[in-house]
């Protein structure tokens, strides 16, 4: 089983660095398109296209920078870089993002951020941990529902959370949430996407933080997500 693990890794490695560079180059590719002034004259219908294998060429290379993400957490060598962070800004940045998502699903947003606190950690890695949560919160609740966040202090750190009236997680599957490549069996009826790497990288950049991760969850009830990290002294 120790050997299968470690060829399934190495596999996983071999095959998102062959895939990196062909995206590379279709990127450089497309950017020496869009920097010529040309670009700009191309018919509307080659430019929407142009537009599409960008957003799409975009989409791969994160998955391969995620799978890569995956094989460094295995191999213990997760580079962090931690400094003073607001986990308030962060969530703006992410509910902007997802802002599209959102109103395409009928779908409200609300924070409340009661923390006056910063965190101390790595901004790109807790950035992804937001995200992915607020995603995950997104493509499982149903049309016309709220989502809630929660950013508040508690004991020295400061403490975030996420609320949805989702499909919740089946009792049976709870236990395997943060496990690389898991995802519950329910999430299929809402053909969802993704390699279900996100809640394994998020516990694992969450404790390398210094913090912790955690959830709750009742299927067909919603689920409510959290973390905390710790905060910065005065």
């Amino acid at each position: 089983m120790v050997e299968a693990s470690r060829l399934k890794s190495e596999f996983v490695s071999i095959v998102s660095h062959e895939l990196r560079s062909p995206l590379s180059a279709v990127k450089w590719s497309i950017d020496l398109l869009k920097s010529d002034g040309s670009y700009k004259n191309i018919i509307g219908e080659v430019s929407s296209i142009l537009s599409s294998i960008d957003e799409q060429n975009e989409k791969m290379i994160r998955t391969v920078n995620t799978l890569l993400e995956v094989r460094r957490v295995e191999e213990g060598r997760l580079d962090l870089e931690p400094q003073k962070i607001s986990l308030e800004e962060i969530t703006d940045k992410a509910i902007a993002n997802l802002s599209s998502f959102a109103r395409a699903s009928n779908i409200k947003i609300e924070l409340e951020a009661k923390s006056g606190s910063a965190a101390f950690a790595d901004h790109k890695k807790i950035s992804f941990v937001i995200g992915g949560l607020l995603e995950n919160a997104l493509r499982f609740s149903p049309g016309g529902s709220e989502i809630k966040i929660e950013i508040s202090d508690r004991n020295g750190k400061v403490f975030w959370q996420i609320s949805d009236t989702g499909a919740g997680i089946p009792k049976t599957d709870r236990v395997k949430i943060f496990e690389k490549f898991f995802r519950a069996h329910n999430v299929f009826r809402y053909r969802s996407g993704g390699l279900g790497v996100s809640l394994f990288l998020s516990k694992a950049f969450v404790d390398a933080s210094g913090g912790k991760i955690g959830f709750s969850s009742e299927e067909g009830g919603g689920s409510t997500f959290w973390f905390c990290l710790p905060a910065v002294k005065a």
